[in-house]
Order: structure tokens, then C-alpha cells, then sequence
């Protein structure tokens, strides 16, 4: 029932790992210059473990989030029922419109917590383009898709005749780890601190958060949609600018 909807978005997250890698490598150049294989030969064998781990989680979540109203509506009615694909343009482009200006909502938020700036490289506008492909897509697969899916569900045996506060509660269980999953990279640029713990935990969650109602509400095509008008105007507008 679910198996075509899994290949599909496993195959696109393992593939959107390979457009993570130009970001990468600009931002951390000697994790390169050390592999103990080719490059070619880690980038396979990266999207050969991807396929199988994102492969899972999709089959998960897909299952899991049936029984609590979770999924992805389009992708599934088109492969899994044979329908034709009809994506809804117009709110597509309203969850990457809403994605894009969150971006610039938390970018403003971020001069709140006044951390010093840092000196890192700063890979090229096209890098950060690509990045996005990324975030958009295998973040969602992970926390949309496979972590708040089968949380809801989880919570959902427990019974109890609302059947809404298992999915708030898995929506934002999913943004603030969505925060925490950042913390290692926030404390490559700074000392670890409660200040840079919740910096990083309220502004991803910031974010997390209305990825996850538009999962909830509209399916993960517009979480995807939002999340990736976010990384654009984080990755591409507001890192050109800086």
C-alpha cells in the first residue's frame, strides 16, 4: 500500500543528500581532504545507505501516519491509486511563500539573543541553493513524515475521544528536536551555553512548528514547499546579503 510512496520520497532524500555536499565541503574542507575513500566511492556509498535508511522511515511513517490522518495525499493518490498527479499549484506556492518570509521572521528574531558573530566561510549562493534540496526534503522525510507520524500514532493508542492533541503534541515534539538536531553545528561557531542551546532550539522550532501544521493540514508536499522557501531565503537571499 505504501511501498511506491516510500520509493519515491527515499529516493528523492537520498539524492538530495548529494546536493548537501558542495555546502558541505566549502564548510568543512578538511572532513574531505580526510576521507579514507574516493570521493566518488563516499557519495555512493552515501546514497546507497540513504536509499535503505530513508527507505524505512518512509514506510513508517507512511503506515503510522495513516491511522492519524498523516501523509503525503498527492504523491500517494498518484502512485498508489494510479490517479493522475495534481499538485495544487497555488497552495504549493502559498506554503513557499509563507516558508520564505518565517525565514526572515527568525532571522530578525535571531538579533535577540545578540550571540557574537562568526568568521566562517561562506559557501557560494548556488551551494546554498542546492543545500535547500536537502533540508526540504530529507529533514521532512525524518521529522514530518517518520518522527511526527509515529509519535501521533503512538500517542493516538492511548485512546481518548480528541483525536487532535496526539498530532499537536508529535508536532511539536518533532520542531524542538528539529532545534536540538542543530546543536552541533551551533556549537562549532560558539561555546556551548544555555544561551546558544535555546537560540537554537527556539528558532528552529520556530520554524518546525508551522512546517509541521502544514503536514498535519495539507500533506508533507506543502511542508516540503515551506521548508524549502525557508532555506532559500536563509541560504540564498539572506546569505547573499551578508
Amino acid at each position: 500500500m505504501y511501498l511506491k510512496t516510500a520509493a519515491f520520497f527515499a529516493v528523492a532524500s537520498a539524492l538530495s543528500t548529494l546536493a548537501l555536499v558542495p555546502y558541505m565541503a566549502t564548510l568543512q574542507p578538511e572532513a574531505f581532504a580526510e576521507l579514507p575513500v574516493p570521493l566518488p566511492v563516499a557519495l555512493l556509498l552515501q546514497v546507497v545507505q540513504g536509499l535503505i535508511l530513508f527507505g524505512v522511515l518512509c514506510f513508517l511513517g507512511l503506515r503510522a501516519g495513516a491511522t492519524v490522518g498523516l501523509g503525503a495525499p498527492y504523491i500517494s493518490a498518484w502512485l498508489e491509486q494510479g490517479e493522475r498527479l495534481a499538485l495544487p499549484a497555488r497552495s504549493l506556492l502559498l506554503a513557499a511563500g509563507a516558508g520564505f518570509a518565517l525565514a526572515f521572521g527568525v532571522a530578525g528574531l535571531d538579533r535577540l539573543f545578540d550571540l557574537p558573530m562568526v568568521d566562517v566561510p561562506q559557501p557560494a549562493v548556488w551551494k546554498g541553493a542546492l543545500a535547500s534540496l536537502y533540508g526540504s526534503i530529507a529533514e521532512e522525510v525524518q521529522l514530518r513524515l517518520f518522527l511526527m507520524s509515529v509519535v501521533a500514532w503512538g500517542l493516538s493508542t492511548l485512546g481518548g475521544r480528541d483525536r487532535a492533541w496526539p498530532v499537536v503534541v508529535a508536532m511539536v515534539l518533532a520542531a524542538v528536536l528539529f532545534g536540538l538536531g542543530h546543536l552541533p553545528a551551533a556549537f562549532g561557531l560558539w561555546e556551548p551555553s544555555a544561551l546558544v542551546v535555546a537560540r537554537t532550539v527556539v528558532l528552529n522550532a520556530a520554524l518546525g512548528v508551522p512546517f509541521g501544521w502544514l503536514f498535519w493540514k495539507y500533506g508533507l508536499e506543502h511542508a516540503i514547499a515551506a521548508h524549502l522557501g525557508a532555506d532559500l531565503a536563509l541560504h540564498v537571499v539572506i546569505a547573499g546579503l551578508l
